[in-house]
């Protein structure tokens, strides 16, 4: 789904979200090991970059832009339009602009004082903090906005950033942006950024959640969909975690030394 969450889910069911999950299943991807044994997997030994998605992800919120949406008001006009793209009517950069458009005029100081609002996963900034203690490059390719993945840039001390940035004129939004992650583009980017370090894929890992990260998986030799919403990550991923807190992640690639709570 475009907005990353089914329709009927209000804001403050989307922040809470992440607080009532538990860590219900770790699944190995076609091989039926337990993940009992992740540990034993050496990941950590190879691995360079963490590329994580953004909303539903390191924050929860499953989509920076419903969550705009539905506190400006403009939610039913939106949602119009992510049926028009669902449906193969207009591209994704048409979409974006039919989208922001409804924010025109709105000051972006309204915008930054919601942004704000949004909360972390639990240990997110603890856990960045430790893959980038052990040389790792870190960062988020988001098809969100720059509005919240700079935020994140700052507060997670993060390594690289991407997403789409709203354009501002004198405090105002303009109604226009500038699309640089679309919804399959995620692998590109991270292509391109795993070049730049001189890495191969399997020296990278991916964190996502939606199907906007279905590419990023293809790009990476670690994928872990972190409470997923599409069967269609699930399948390509090496573990699946459903959990309210980031440190599962690096449980699973052994950069922790409290076990994984596993449930077959």
């Amino acid at each position: 789904m475009l907005y990353g969450f089914p329709s009927n889910s209000s804001i403050g069911e989307a922040r809470n979200r992440g607080i009532e999950l538990g860590v219900e299943r770790i699944r190995d991807r076609n091989r039926g090991k337990s993940k009992r044994m992740a540990k034993s997997l050496g990941f950590k030994n190879h691995l360079k970059l963490v590329a994580f998605d953004l909303d539903g992800t390191l924050t929860c919120i499953d989509s920076i832009w419903r969550y705009l949406h539905e506190a400006l008001g403009t939610w039913d006009r939106a949602s119009i339009y992510a049926k028009r793209y669902e449906r193969h009517e207009i591209s994704y950069e048409e979409w974006a602009r039919l989208d922001v458009a409804l924010w025109k005029d709105i000051p972006i100081g309204r915008i930054k004082e919601l942004v704000d609002r949004i909360p972390y996963v639990a240990n997110a900034k603890e856990a960045i903090r430790i893959l980038r203690l052990r040389g790792m490059k870190v960062g988020v390719i988001s098809a969100g906005l720059t509005i919240l993945t700079e935020r994140a840039s700052r507060e997670l001390e993060l390594d690289f950033a991407f997403a789409n940035a709203l354009k501002v004129q004198h405090g105002r939004l303009t109604g226009d942006i500038e699309v640089f992650v679309t919804f399959d583009g995620k692998g590109s980017i991270l292509r391109s950024i795993r070049e730049g370090y001189g890495l191969r894929a399997y020296e990278c890992a991916a964190v996502g959640d939606d199907e906007t990260d279905i590419s990023l998986f293809q790009e990476a030799g670690t994928r872990i969909a972190f409470n997923p919403k599409s069967p269609r990550l699930e399948a390509l991923a090496d573990v699946t975690i459903r959990s309210c807190d980031l440190m599962e992640v690096l449980r699973f690639l052994g950069l922790n030394e409290k076990p994984i709570r596993c449930y077959s």
